[in-house]
């Protein structure tokens, strides 16, 4: 048996004040090349000893650090480098395959067909709101240039209003008729002024009882308007 030789095994220090250390004994035989390890007791370092090693583990742990930080930052770039090299080959395949198709391996012949219809269709929607927005607006710009003095016969004719007959009814636009109908107000199709009803006939012709608005129902009085009619007094004669 050979005379062992002692190493120190050195751990993280656990107090402020000494270090504590395991000491073991390693006793190595020259003919069967077995070692045997033997715990002995604690050993302390001196505070001197201890703060050296402080210091040297705080290095390693700097090198540690700054040898991950590296690692990192060539893992990072190698990355970049990967991801700039698949755009390109990206970028290179989309251009050599850019050919112009029927529309055949999409879905038919049917179907670009309908696409082609749709696109001549909104072509022809377009072309027509431009032509509108012209139209409005070449009247827009003649009428901000014309005077009063400069009205057309038409503008004359359009600021006459008609005589009403005689109990004539009003109707308001309100909110009906706006659908496109034949009856669309905003066409100029519908004669506001016309009667309607029964106010077709003339009932100045009528006799003067006759001549009221909804004769002979409930709670209609005979008379239009109590001017022509003496209500200061009663006459029992």
């Amino acid at each position: 048996m050979k005379r062992g030789v002692i190493h120190q095994q050195f751990e993280t220090p656990v107090s402020q004040g000494n270090l504590q250390i395991n000491v073991q004994d390693e006793y190595s035989d020259g003919d069967n090349s077995e070692s045997s390890e033997e715990e002995v007791p604690l050993q302390y370092l001196p505070h001197i000893k201890q703060e050296k090693l402080e210091e040297k583990l705080e290095k390693v742990d700097i090198q540690k650090d700054e040898i991950t930080e590296i690692n990192r930052q060539a893992i990072g770039q190698k990355l970049v480098e990967l991801a700039l090299q698949k755009e390109e080959e990206q970028k290179k395949a989309d251009e050599s395959t850019e050919e112009f198709t029927s529309g055949e391996e999409y879905g038919g012949e049917d179907e670009y067909k309908a696409w082609e219809l749709r696109e001549w269709e909104r072509v022809k929607k377009e072309y027509l709101a431009d032509l509108e927005f012209e139209k409005d607006l070449s009247k827009l710009v003649a009428f901000t240039k014309k005077d009063d003095s400069s009205s057309t016969q038409d503008d004359v004719e359009k600021r006459k209003k008609k005589q009403w007959k005689f109990l004539q009814k009003y109707y308001h636009i309100g909110s009906f008729f706006l659908d496109g109908s034949d009856w669309d107000v905003t066409k100029g199709k519908w004669d506001f002024d016309a009667a309607t009803g029964n106010d077709w006939m003339d009932k100045t012709l009528l006799p003067k009882v006759l001549q009221t608005r909804d004769w002979g129902k409930k709670g209609r009085a005979k008379h239009t308007t109590l001017l022509d009619e003496d209500t200061s007094r009663r006459k029992y004669e």
